[in-house]
C-alpha cells in the first residue's frame, strides 16, 4: 500500500513573510484571482503575479494550493475564523525572551508551538543536569585536600 505524501514535506514552515506578503497570501487563501487581487490592492496583474511567484518560492510551495496549506500550517489562516486580509503579521518569538500575555495572543499558533518546544527542551536539559551527581556537573571543582 502506498503511503500518502506529507503535504508539508517541501514547505518552509519557518519562513517569515512581510506584512505585504501576508496580505497577498491571505487573499490567495480566499481563492481570489490575480486580477481580483490587483483591483483590490490597486496594483498591476503582472506585479501580483510576480509577488505570488516570490511567495511560492519563499514558502517552498509549488502551487497556490500549497501556499494555502502553508498558511493553515503556520497558523496564519485558522479554519472557521474569518480574518481581514489586512491583519498584521504575527510576530515570531524571540530566542530567550520572556513573552508577556499580550505578545502571546498576537503570535501565530506555530510560533507559540516553537516557543513552547524551546522552553520544554531547555527545562529537560536543566532537569538532566540537576539529576547528575554534584561531582559530575560541568564547572564542578573537586575539593582540595
Amino acid at each position: 500500500m502506498l503511503e500518502s505524501p506529507d503535504r508539508t514535506e517541501r514547505l518552509d514552515l519557518d519562513a517569515v513573510l512581510s506584512r505585504t506578503e501576508l496580505v497577498l497570501a491571505r487573499l490567495i487563501s480566499r481563492g481570489w484571482t490575480n486580477a481580483e487581487i490587483a483591483t483590490h490592492l490597486q496594483r498591476s496583474c503582472a506585479g501580483i503575479r510576480s509577488q505570488a511567484s516570490t511567495l511560492l518560492r519563499r514558502t517552498g510551495a509549488r502551487s497556490r494550493t500549497q501556499l494555502v496549506v502553508w498558511m493553515y500550517e503556520t497558523g496564519h489562516v485558522i479554519p472557521g475564523v474569518a480574518a481581514s486580509p489586512d491583519t498584521p503579521q504575527s510576530p515570531q518569538p524571540g530566542a530567550g525572551k520572556v513573552l508577556c500575555p499580550e505578545q502571546t495572543t498576537a503570535m501565530s499558533v506555530p510560533a507559540l508551538r516553537r516557543k513552547l518546544i524551546t522552553v520544554r527542551n531547555d527545562l529537560a536539559a536543566l532537569a538532566r543536569l540537576l539529576e547528575q551527581p554534584a561531582n559530575h556537573r560541568p564547572g564542578h571543582r573537586r575539593p582540595q585536600r
